[in-house]
């Protein structure tokens, strides 16, 4: 008569971690006592306290090198752009802006004018100069970002225009 055969390490190893797997999740399924079926019941309520855990942390404030998850938590939180992204409606909103750009033809070139009331937290005006210089620490001219050099277009500083393709919009209203 030949032995039993030995159950495999691969066998060994799912049911090894089948069984406990499967014990925690019966531990979560609540009771199943008088009939629930484990909803909630009543008006939805608005308020209250979410907590939520991001497994990794933010890295930087840089925002030109910030365009990650994490880091756009935190840095969206502390500047400004041009345009904003209205979370309810999804549209685009002016914000440093003082309207959505004017498009080329081409739809290849924006043009933006910038409020004249606009300023850094220290009190220093941001101007089309102040505008150009941060694209162009952030695209560096880089075909494969889809941005190229930008430019100021009026000497009073309000006035700044830039050339993209895809995304930029986006990148603008800062929904990467």
């Amino acid at each position: 008569m030949s032995p039993a055969p030995r159950p495999t390490r691969r066998l060994a190893l799912t049911l090894g971690l089948s069984v406990p797997a499967a014990a925690a999740l019966a531990a979560c399924g609540g009771s199943s006592g008088s009939g629930g079926s484990g909803a909630a019941s009543g008006e939805p309520q608005q308020g209250g306290t979410l907590t939520y855990l991001e497994p990794q942390t933010w890295s930087t404030l840089y925002p030109p090198a910030g365009g990650f998850y994490p880091n756009g938590g935190v840095v969206n939180n502390v500047t400004d752009r041009l345009l904003y992204q209205n979370p309810e409606t999804l549209t685009l909103e002016p914000w440093i802006a003082t309207a959505l750009p004017e498009v080329n033809e081409d739809a290849n070139q924006y043009t933006f004018t910038l409020r004249e009331d606009a300023t850094y937290s220290d009190g220093t005006p941001i101007d089309a100069e102040n505008v150009v210089k941060n694209f162009d620490l952030y695209g560096k001219g880089d075909p494969a970002r889809a941005l190229t050099v930008s430019e100021a277009i009026c000497e009073s500083g309000s006035g700044w225009s830039g050339t993209g393709r895809s995304g930029w919009m986006s990148v603008v209203s800062n929904r990467v």
